[in-house]
């Protein structure tokens, strides 16, 4: 489930955005790099057979970087599109943005950065 919820943000972010799992990656190799840290957040109890996990997506940009910050709201709307759009990842009924995008801000790196949460239904 999971994976397939990677290509599908991969997917809605174009590939010049590197994924990364839960925590943020650091370190030179990562510093240029434009990043969308995938991260659970739980979700309700299954209610009979549904499934509703949730997933808080970081969208950042480069270090040292605040330039980047039009290319990180650019992505995140286009993953705001995509929740409206009829694909879903692994066979889910569907993927629904819980509100708008947070953002933008900045980390202590000058990373731009916005978040969004993400429930998927199965």
């Amino acid at each position: 489930m999971f994976e397939s919820l990677k290509d599908w943000v991969q997917a809605a972010i174009t590939d010049s955005f590197t994924l990364a799992d839960g925590g943020f990656p650091d370190g030179p190799a990562f510093a240029p790099k434009h990043m969308c840290v995938i991260r659970g957040s739980g979700g309700p109890a299954p209610d009979v057979e549904d499934r509703r996990p949730r997933y808080k997506l970081f969208i950042l940009g480069p270090q040292k970087d605040r330039a980047a910050v039009s290319r990180v709201r650019e992505a995140a709307e286009a993953l705001m599109q995509a929740c409206q759009g009829d694909t879903a990842p692994c066979g889910a009924a569907s993927v629904k943005a819980l509100g708008e995008p947070i953002g933008p801000s900045y980390t202590a790196e000058d990373r731009a950065w916005v978040s969004i949460e993400l429930q998927l239904t199965y």
